[in-house]
């Protein structure tokens, strides 16, 4: 990738939380979610991302 190259993505919300399983149970976590996916994962819990608003 050149030192000009301009990448861009469409996001949903950005959000912080407490990780509350794994091995990182109990730290901060930043979640980035993006819109407009268009996979349609029947166990997504981001439905509402699938369009634009």
């Amino acid at each position: 990738m050149s030192s000009k190259t301009l990448l861009t993505a469409r996001l949903s919300e950005i959000f912080s939380a407490i990780q509350g399983e794994g091995l990182n149970v109990g730290s901060r976590q930043l979640f980035i979610r993006f819109a407009l996916c268009d996979l349609r994962c029947h166990f997504c819990d981001s439905a509402h991302t699938w369009s634009v608003p």
